[in-house]
């Protein structure tokens, strides 16, 4: 069984009547900190009620250094977006409103919907791939089903073909973001919540 993760996966939970837009909002806000380190991100809807951005790496990472930069960047986007996250896993203690930013997927086993999957749900939706700049856009969860994916294919293409061509370490971006927050002006909030570095990004 691989021991080496294939990618970093962010997933964004709301909790129920949480709308749309804010799932959107903390979506954008973990890219942009994605783009600020330069790591190239993948979007796509869940195709139920959140959000996936997954990170494609080389190999030679542990889940637990996945999982701890998956952590640490959802700090650092929770630190810009309090009033909006959350990192209660049980559902029924979690604020009215939030989004859970969960970085404890980045382990061995767990079922994680694909690209394109269709789900479970009423409106048979599907796992969509989207343009950073649709996270500005009035999309929701319904968007795109099993009646419309075609559709948007033939209008877009397959925004996640480069995918296993774009892997990525997480070394030089860990020192990127080191360097950014521990830096002269680090944005307000941001250094306090994230631990040295250093070891992080070490490949076995």
């Amino acid at each position: 069984m691989q021991d080496s993760p294939d990618y970093v996966f962010f997933d964004l939970d709301p909790t129920p009547g949480t709308p749309y837009s804010a799932v959107l909002r903390v979506a954008r806000t973990i890219h942009q900190i994605l783009e600020e380190i330069r790591l190239k991100s993948f979007l796509k809807t869940s195709g139920a009620s959140g959000f996936h951005i997954f990170v494609p790496l080389q190999p030679g990472y542990s889940y637990e250094q996945t999982r701890t930069f998956a952590e640490i960047v959802g700090k650092i986007a929770a630190a810009d977006l309090p009033e909006l996250t959350t990192f209660e896993r049980t559902v029924s203690k979690r604020p009215k409103g939030r989004v859970l930013i969960d970085a404890l997927q980045n382990a061995r086993g767990k079922p994680l919907a694909t690209v394109y999957s269709a789900r479970a749900e009423e409106h048979a939706g599907v796992s969509t791939p989207l343009q950073p700049k649709e996270l500005d856009q009035n999309i929701e969860p319904k968007s795109w089903t099993v009646s419309n994916i075609e559709r948007r294919l033939a209008e877009v293409g397959d925004l996640w073909s480069g995918f296993w061509q774009a892997r990525q370490a997480l070394d030089t971006a860990l020192d990127r973001l080191d360097s950014k927050l521990r830096g002269n002006a680090p944005a307000k909030g941001r250094a306090e919540v994230v631990p040295p570095l250093v070891e992080i990004g070490k490949r076995k």
